[in-house]
């Protein structure tokens, strides 16, 4: 296919190539990795395999919080999201010539956007028919930008004493947490000044026809994670609603309970539900890729804000 974005075996559609006056940066063969990344999380990219043939048609803006999915008949203003997704007003000439520059610049560590690239693309692409696989893909990009987007972030920052002391407790606090429970406190140095998304609740209906077994079995996988004793969740009925502070908890432990054999631990994994579990991450998937795509949003933007 001609004039795609490529990566692997896969071939990247952009939508942006539609609009003369969006960044290069966006588009066809110029397209760069960050941007291949937010424009699949924004519902703006159509990936194919190396046959030419259509394996994920992106119709989902995860970027918005809660997310919104449309479908093909809905009049979807593209242009407006990609102002959105920038942070500007409008794309003039010098915006545009400005952000082509910074992007293209900025490729030293163009590998990192790859690699989350490579991982949302898998989870997307296995979400409706395997969505326990696509949860596994999910986890790797979570573990990944555990310790790769906090460097991203005090690397660009315009107040860089102030971001290191907030962070380096993190670095070399000697606390043997791990790069998931330092990427937890970078959250909260992340969202320190937009409390609305940090407490902002997602609310995920079980689709299944077993709902009794899937709650019961995820009260006794997720159990209270800190040491302070709130809740990480609330049952209503059908819907599992959890905070955006507390999402990454929620996938470690899920991670925990279902893919990670422990000895000893009395885990029983797969063996013995009496539910499909893929109904139960056919469900929360989108929810924590939603949750994912906020955090890379953030990112990006603050990443153009110190360009």
């Amino acid at each position: 296919m001609n004039n795609c974005f490529q990566l692997g075996l896969y071939q990247y559609k952009d939508k942006a190539s539609k609009y003369a006056s969006l960044p290069d940066a966006l588009k066809g063969e110029n397209m760069v990795a960050s941007c291949a990344v937010l424009q699949l999380l924004m519902g703006k990219l159509s990936v194919y395999d190396e046959d030419d043939k259509i394996v994920y048609r992106s119709r989902t803006n995860y970027i918005e919080l809660p997310f919104k999915k449309y479908t093909a008949s809905d009049n979807v203003n593209d242009f407006a999201d990609y102002k959105i997704a920038f942070g500007v007003d409008e794309f003039d000439e010098s915006t545009t010539e400005k952000i082509n520059g910074f992007l293209r610049a900025d490729q030293r560590n163009s590998f990192i956007y790859e690699h989350v690239l490579h991982e949302l693309t898998l989870a997307l692409c296995l979400q409706n028919n395997k969505p326990t696989e696509a949860f596994v893909h999910i986890y790797r990009t979570l573990e990944f930008m555990s310790y790769t987007f906090p460097l991203i972030y005090t690397a660009k920052a315009k107040d860089f004493r102030g971001s290191f002391n907030s962070l380096k407790e993190y670095f070399i606090g000697g606390t043997g947490e791990g790069e998931l429970k330092f990427f937890d406190k970078f959250l909260n140095t992340l969202f320190q000044d937009d409390e609305e998304i940090y407490n902002f609740m997602f609310e995920i209906l079980l689709d299944t026809d077993k709902l009794d077994a899937v709650v019961a079995d995820f009260k006794l996988s997720v159990k209270e994670i800190g040491k302070k004793k709130t809740s990480n969740y609330i049952i209503d009925n059908n819907a599992l609603k959890i905070e955006f502070r507390k999402m990454q908890g929620i996938i470690i432990e899920i991670r925990n309970k279902y893919f990670h054999m422990l000895a000893g631990s009395g885990a029983a994994n797969f063996y013995g539900l009496d539910y499909d579990v893929n109904d139960l991450f056919r469900s929360i998937n989108p929810f924590f890729i939603n949750w994912i795509a906020s955090i890379y949003s953030k990112i990006f933007q603050y990443r153009l804000e110190t360009m």
